[in-house]
């Protein structure tokens, strides 16, 4: 089985290059399943575009993606793991959200039963290195380096030394804080003033939600010259709290 997903892998490699195989050719991944975490909601944001990928590369290769929605909750993605688990199919692709420690356990259950897991959207270092020689990979950015990629291009807008910003993210969140991390630090070496604001879990399921949240600490922050977060819904809002 896990021969045919390695295949598969590759395949997957030579179609983004530009490959298409022959509709004669039987699909790669034909009969097998896989459940797969999408993060959000169906069709907000980041997630839309990650269930379409997905979805395309399941009709390509043959496989039957089942989707499952968490609205960004960690534990929502446990229960979801352990739904998938009890279904037995070939792979389970999740997100580094619940950190390692929750999903080690869970992990090394499914791998005692042959069936592979990968990681998307926020890495699982320690569980990717105890099971990578099994398959386990991470689809996704270095997220510090993502960081810092998106303060550099604030600074490149013209944030500088002695402004004011707002950093509105998620460091409390495992590994996924790396990227509000990167983002703050960068601006901070550069001189910026930070003000930082966690995410809460409302805001975090349910986008809209910080609207109200920016359109406050902005009131009390008339001076603030830019607002930087790597969540992707939150993104999409800010224009909404800043009019």
């Amino acid at each position: 089985m896990k021969g045919k997903l390695l295949a598969a892998t590759a395949a997957a490699v030579i179609f983004a290059a530009g490959y298409v195989p022959s509709q004669a050719a039987e699909p790669l991944g034909k009969g097998m399943t896989m459940y797969m975490q999408m993060g959000g909601n169906a069709g907000d944001g980041a997630t839309w575009a990650r269930t379409n990928g997905a979805l395309a590369a399941a009709d390509v290769f043959g496989i039957k993606v089942i989707e499952q929605y968490s609205a960004w909750q960690p534990e929502k993605m446990l229960e979801h793991f352990r739904q998938a688990l009890a279904a037995k199919p070939d792979c389970i692709g999740i997100m580094g959200h619940p950190g390692n420690n929750a999903f080690e356990p869970l992990v090394k259950q499914a791998e005692d039963k042959g069936i592979l897991i990968t990681v998307g959207n926020s890495p699982l270092t320690k569980i990717q290195q105890m099971y990578g020689s099994k398959g386990t990979g991470y689809a996704g950015v270095e997220l510090y380096a993502g960081g810092a990629i998106t303060a550099s291009k604030m600074l490149e807008a013209g944030l500088k030394s002695g402004d004011k910003a707002l950093v509105y993210g998620l460091l409390s969140e495992a590994e996924r804080g790396q990227s509000d991390k990167g983002l703050k630090d960068t601006l901070e070496k550069a001189g910026v003033k930070v003000d930082y604001l966690e995410i809460s879990a409302e805001v975090n399921s349910d986008s809209s939600l910080a609207v109200p949240v920016l359109t406050a600490y902005l009131a009390k922050n008339p001076g603030v010259k830019g607002i930087g977060t790597q969540h992707g819904g939150v993104t999409s809002v800010i224009p909404a709290s800043c009019r």
